[in-house]
């Protein structure tokens, strides 16, 4: 689901707007209404949105600004302007500078509707583009959605728990997803369907991820919705014809997001005695490893404790349990399990392995890479850390980046982390207790003032630079005056009058 954020200094323009349409049935999430630019520059920060309408003039950071500033934030953020006719100047002006819509004001529920369709189009290609152009981030989540299946077979009683492990690099909860069951593929058929079917893909619908499991004659293909229509790839499936195969039948059914989905198909296919994901061309089986997949959990338990001595058991465990599995397709899914569990890994640190370890054809290499890796993925002294390694690395990037006008927590994530942002930003006010962007501000805030104080107020420019302003000392001084209710000056002044008294 793509998320809007509505910016207007009229509440009854933004508020109507809000609640005169149903968002939630046309694939949106309104996330927040803003009364200026400033409040809606911190909540783009915060909640990442693919879609900001915004008035054109606004006191503060009118509309323009606003666009330019948060653009340096996120690029592909799509705008929608909203004008009034003696300020159609303006729109032309943000549409020179890259913005494609606009709305008109007054405007009605069919106009507004209208132009979100357009841009919600415009958002899911550009995702689906840069999901296939990042290879890497494409195979990964490949990775990360067979994992999860496959474990999810293993302890269908247990998916709460791994969704929990897994959704620091997979969105459960957000996303809908669409399904396809193809019946009456048999399995002598199936690698020649697949092989016709990505190729399908790469022609038709470029950039979606394709998660397919097979069972007894039938294959389930899901993907990400993008709220398209699917009939061309319904049409495929009908229409495919090799080796006297002219019957296969196509049941489609869209999902909220992954978690229903996966309680709707998990219980359906879990009665097989053996399920296949595949990687490509590559059937991997799944058997009856219950038992196995389930002690990766209790394992890891002791492996993230904090104990010395339960560490120590772990170690011992996780060897007993992967010595003797010799199927080395197994044996990187039992790995993959091991990585998802590891509190404070990032999806960087994961992914490095996970290269490795798919190009590794020798399971007794495998074994031994991954214990000599294992303490970097559950350290000894993991329970003394004051916050998990990847906030502690957004408060460093913050500190060492904080003269960048740039600088937000999609930035960091996209920079250092590589992990989920919506993930990062909810476990960031987890742990700090703070929204990014109100812990940036009070950062900026606290450097201003210990600059202000040193400098003095006639070195603006040098300041506003520092704090990640850019050279403009204008904006500086409104950030400032929002943040502690007086000008720069006025706070200069009030500091050294109480430094006199």
């Amino acid at each position: 689901m793509l998320k809007l954020i509505i910016v207007d200094d009229e509440k009854v323009i933004r508020e109507t707007i809000k609640n005169l349409i149903d968002w939630k049935s046309i694939g949106i999430h309104v996330v927040g209404v803003c009364k200026d630019g400033l409040e809606a520059y911190d909540m783009i920060q915060d909640e990442n949105p693919d879609i900001v309408m915004t008035d054109i003039k606004m006191p503060g950071i009118m509309g323009l600004e606003l666009i330019e500033k948060a653009k340096a934030v996120n690029s592909d953020i799509e705008f929608i302007i909203l004008s009034g006719y003696g300020e159609f100047n303006f729109a032309a002006q943000a549409m020179r500078n890259g913005v494609q819509h606009y709305l008109l004001k007054p405007c009605n529920e069919k106009d507004i509707i209208s132009v979100i369709s357009e841009v919600k189009d415009k958002c899911y290609q550009k995702r689906a583009l840069k999901e296939q152009q990042d290879s890497l981030l494409y195979n990964f989540k490949k990775n990360v959605l067979r994992n999860t299946v496959t474990e999810c077979l293993a302890t269908p009683d247990m998916l709460d728990s791994l969704i929990t492990a897994y959704e620091k690099f997979l969105d459960f909860s957000n996303t809908p997803y669409h399904l396809f069951h193809v019946f009456y593929l048999e399995e002598k058929d199936l690698l020649d369907f697949l092989k016709d079917l990505y190729a399908f893909e790469t022609r038709c619908t470029p950039g979606i991820c394709l998660s397919p499991v097979y069972v007894k004659n039938t294959l389930s293909l899901f993907f990400e919705d993008f709220q398209k229509n699917y009939d061309e790839l319904n049409n495929f499936i009908l229409s495919w014809q090799k080796n006297n195969v002219t019957a296969l039948v196509a049941e489609q059914i869209t999902y909220p997001n992954l978690r229903a989905l996966l309680s709707d198909l998990l219980p359906k296919i879990a009665r097989y005695d053996t399920i296949y994901t595949l990687n490509r061309f590559q059937m991997i089986p799944t058997y009856n490893y219950n038992a196995l997949l389930h002690s990766v959990n209790s394992i890891a338990e002791n492996l993230t404790s904090g104990d010395l001595h339960k560490h120590q058991l772990g170690s011992l465990e996780t060897e007993k349990l992967l010595n003797p599995i010799e199927d080395i397709e197994f044996l990187k899914t039992m790995i993959s399990s091991f990585l998802f569990q590891s509190p404070l890994a990032s999806a960087s640190q994961v992914t490095e392995f996970l290269v490795k370890m798919n190009s590794c054809t020798i399971p007794s290499k495998l074994k031994d890479y991954f214990y000599q890796e294992l303490d970097a993925f559950f350290p000894k002294d993991i329970a003394v850390h004051h916050y998990k390694d990847f906030i502690q690395k957004t408060i460093q990037c913050v500190e060492e980046n904080l003269s960048n006008p740039d600088l937000s927590l999609k930035w960091i994530v996209d920079n250092y982390l590589f992990m989920n942002v919506d993930y990062v930003s909810k476990q960031f006010v987890k742990e700090t207790g703070l929204k990014f962007s109100n812990y940036l501000n009070k950062i900026r805030i606290e450097r201003a003032k210990q600059q202000l104080l040193q400098k003095g107020s006639n070195k603006m420019y040098s300041i506003a630079n520092e704090i990640g302003c850019g050279n403009n000392p204008q904006y500086f001084s409104q950030f400032f005056k929002k943040h502690t209710g007086m000008t720069p000056t006025a706070y200069v002044k009030k500091m050294n009058t109480t430094l006199q008294v």
